[in-house]
C-alpha cells in the first residue's frame, strides 16, 4: 500500500502503485499481461503509458484535452 501526503497529485503515485500491484498479482498467481488497466484523464501522460506497458499491461487512459 502507497501512502502520501494529501498535497501529491495522484500522478506522482502511479508508476510504483502499478509496480506493487503487479507485485501483488503474481503473489496471487493472477497474470494481468495483456490486461487493460484503465483509468481516468487525469492520468494521462507518457510516463504513466510507459510504466503501464514495461508490466504487460495495456494503458486504456482517455485522452487529456
Amino acid at each position: 500500500m502507497t501512502v502520501k501526503p494529501v498535497n501529491e497529485h495522484d500522478c506522482a503515485l502511479l508508476p510504483e502503485t502499478v509496480t506493487q500491484f503487479v507485485a501483488f498479482t503474481r503473489e496471487a498467481r493472477l497474470d494481468v499481461r495483456g490486461s487493460a488497466f484503465t483509468l481516468d484523464s487525469g492520468f494521462d501522460s507518457h510516463e504513466n503509458k510507459t510504466v503501464i506497458k514495461e508490466h504487460g499491461m495495456a494503458p486504456v487512459i482517455y485522452p487529456n484535452i
